[in-house]
């Protein structure tokens, strides 16, 4: 029984021994834990207040870039808006001398008339769809050509008192334009 007690005794001791060594330990470090737990504290109250600087600069770049582009958005609905208006006005222009044709021709056929209508919608819309401002200007000055000769042949057509009369110079327009079509599609 002895030699328990003896264990039992040196297995307190030892405990003991450990207990007090870590007692020590921790005596001895007690300066070094805090600092260490209050420059933890100290550099997580760092970092939440940089991230808390960066959320809010994000949140304004974020609020920068919404209003830039509704504002962008806003321009080009407005712009939209004025070229549907302007293409409408252009096809009530077209409309016009059709109309226009119609009467001072009144014995050319509704097919060619329709013809020329069509012909003049369709430098219309080349003008409109050019992708570069070279082809639109081509574009837009065959147009110009195209309407003011048709409305020459109309005015001189107004001028006579023959009206069995064809618009010469405008069917001739017409007749170059689909045979340099034909050629470039050769």
């Amino acid at each position: 029984m002895k030699i328990l007690k003896d264990q039992i005794l040196n297995a307190l001791n030892l405990i003991q021994s450990i207990n007090t060594k870590n007692l020590t330990w921790q005596a001895e470090n007690q300066d070094q834990k805090i600092k260490l737990s209050h420059t933890a504290a100290l550099a997580e109250k760092e970092l939440a207040g940089e991230l808390a600087k960066k959320a809010i600069h994000l949140k304004h770049e974020i609020n920068l870039i919404k209003t830039k582009q509704t504002a962008e958005l806003v321009m080009l609905k407005t712009r939209c808006k004025k070229d549907i208006e302007d293409y409408e006005h252009y096809l009530e222009s077209l409309n016009q001398l059709k109309s226009a044709m119609q009467s001072r021709y009144s014995s050319l056929p509704d097919a060619i008339v329709h013809t020329i209508h069509h012909h003049s919608k369709n430098l219309l819309n080349s003008m409109w769809e050019a992708e570069n401002p070279e082809d639109k200007f081509k574009y837009e000055l065959r147009l110009i050509q195209f309407i003011t000769i048709m409305h020459e042949d109309i005015r001189l057509n107004q001028a006579t008192t023959v009206t069995d009369e064809l618009p010469e110079n405008t069917l001739k327009l017409v007749h170059q334009a689909h045979t340099s079509f034909s050629t470039t599609q050769n």
